[in-house]
């Protein structure tokens, strides 16, 4: 279960770095 909660926050993470690579894009774009 710990794996598993360690696995869902890198996931989170992942996500959110993601995130703000797009939106640093989209404001460049605009």
């Amino acid at each position: 279960m710990f794996g598993l909660w360690r696995l869902a926050e890198a996931i989170i993470l992942f996500v959110y770095a993601l995130a703000i690579l797009h939106e640093e894009r989209f404001l460049k774009k605009g």
